[in-house]
């Protein structure tokens, strides 16, 4: 679970978050889970010479979230394929049972040492990663 508190810009001008930010807040709540392994994305990335582009992103929106709300973001690995990973997320309001914004994202292993930058299979590492240790998160 990842907390975050609105910030003023990234809301609207009824103070309401605008839509694309919670794009960036799965972002935010992505390199938390894998930090919750005790390593990150970016040094997994680096170490492995690759990138995790995204293949799929979704959000419904359910009722909105405002300026100053403090939001608990779950993260859940829905599944864990080959050469990619998707992983859903629900938004709450910080003390409400029902979320505010559910989603997810399919993302991609990307070679970085091929000639043409191209999927390749997920290192064994990071699937035991989402596989195991943060499941849940």
């Amino acid at each position: 679970m990842t907390e975050i508190r609105v910030d003023w810009g990234d809301t609207d001008r009824a103070d309401v978050v605008y839509y694309p930010n919670y794009f960036h807040y799965f972002n935010i709540a992505e390199n938390e889970l894998f930090r919750s392994t005790g390593r990150t994305r970016k040094a997994l990335m680096e170490q492995y010479r690759i990138r995790f582009p995204r293949r799929e992103v979704f959000c419904q929106f359910h009722r909105p979230a405002l300026w100053d709300d403090l939001l608990e973001i779950h993260t859940v690995v829905q599944e864990v394929r080959e050469k990619a990973y998707r992983l859903g997320f629900e938004v709450f309001r910080k003390g409400e049972p029902k979320p505010l914004a559910t989603g997810r994202i399919v993302t991609v292993c990307l070679d970085l040492d091929s000639q043409q930058p191209r999927a390749r299979k997920i290192p064994e590492e990071i699937v035991r990663l989402l596989r195991g240790d943060v499941r849940g998160h």
